[in-house]
């Protein structure tokens, strides 16, 4: 339960050494990232491991490192995400066909005119 003021933070994502008590650090930001990619990669906020894609396994298992010293740095963690593979395929099909279907109907929206400039009609030839 959040206390007074403060935000509610889901517990899953709370380092270590902030769920007793110390205070926020960068290494506890780390833990917090590995958990949320956890939960982006798999849709459960305490995934096994196995259910993580293999190339983010080790980091996320890094990440959630149960002492901070053991934790990458946000500069090792941002080098190692840089080259993440995006194959084609990555998107669910389902996902790729609405992204679609709404970037052609944005396409092919008319806009009205602006104050002051006169309609135009389209030309199809």
């Amino acid at each position: 339960e959040p206390r007074a003021g403060l935000p509610g933070i889901d517990p899953g994502a709370l380092a270590p050494e902030q769920a007793a008590g110390g205070r926020p650090r960068p290494p506890g930001d780390v833990f917090a990232l590995g958990a949320v990619l956890a939960y982006a990669a798999t849709g459960h906020t305490v995934p096994e491991r196995d259910e993580l894609p293999p190339w983010l396994r080790s980091l996320v298992t890094a990440c959630l490192a149960r002492d901070p010293a053991d934790r990458p740095t946000a500069a090792a963690l941002a080098a190692a995400l840089a080259p993440a593979p995006l194959a084609p395929g990555w998107l669910p099909g389902r996902v790729v066909a609405a992204l679609a279907r709404q970037s052609a109907e944005l396409l092919a929206a008319e806009l009205p005119p602006l104050p002051g400039q006169a309609a135009t009609v389209p030309v199809h030839a």
